[in-house]
């Protein structure tokens, strides 16, 4: 007999998604030797003192990491992976608000300024995502996955260094 979950099962058996979350996992400081390529990052390991044999670089979309992105990051490390989300727009994601807020000919502008340099053009991160691999392999993971969502799941797409890749899209 399969011990594989239905549909329904699987989504009764999962937390739901909290609209604010307390994160589990730790805020590493730039300066900290175990931020990612020297950016403030999100940290949950599946086990406080043990290293897993496998880490996953979770990439949030235009809009930045959020309290969903850190709850997401806990539930895959309590699955046994070492989860890292680093602060790849430094600061600079796309506020939400202020777009929301704008016209539709002011928005599209804003969101083209983005994409066109850093942070939001994807070749602007290629080089930074290739160090945090490296940081990472030298940190002695086995494996390397990229879970990303949106712009996110673009940048995982596009870096062909990693092991494995999860991408949610809404296009």
């Amino acid at each position: 007999m399969s011990s594989a979950l239905s549909t329904e099962q699987a989504c009764n058996a999962l937390p739901r998604v909290l609209l604010h979350y307390d994160p589990k996992g730790t805020f590493l400081d730039p300066s900290s030797p175990d931020a990612l390529d020297g950016l403030k990052t999100y940290a949950a390991y599946h086990q406080a003192g043990k290293t897993a044999k496998a880490a996953i670089v979770y990439v949030y979309d235009v809009y930045g990491p959020c309290p969903q992105n850190y709850q997401g990051a806990d539930l895959i490390a309590e699955a046994g992976f070492d989860v890292f989300i680093p602060d790849f727009h430094k600061g600079g994601s796309l506020d939400q608000a202020k777009l929301q807020a704008m016209s539709a000919e002011d928005g599209l502008k804003y969101r083209e300024a983005f994409r066109a340099g850093f942070p939001g053009k994807l070749d602007s991160q290629r080089e930074p995502y290739l160090r945090i691999i490296a940081q990472l392999k030298a940190k002695g993971y086995d494996k390397l996955g990229g879970a990303g969502f949106c712009w996110g799941g673009n940048l995982n797409v596009s870096t062909p260094e990693l092991d494995a890749i999860a991408m949610v899209h809404p296009g």
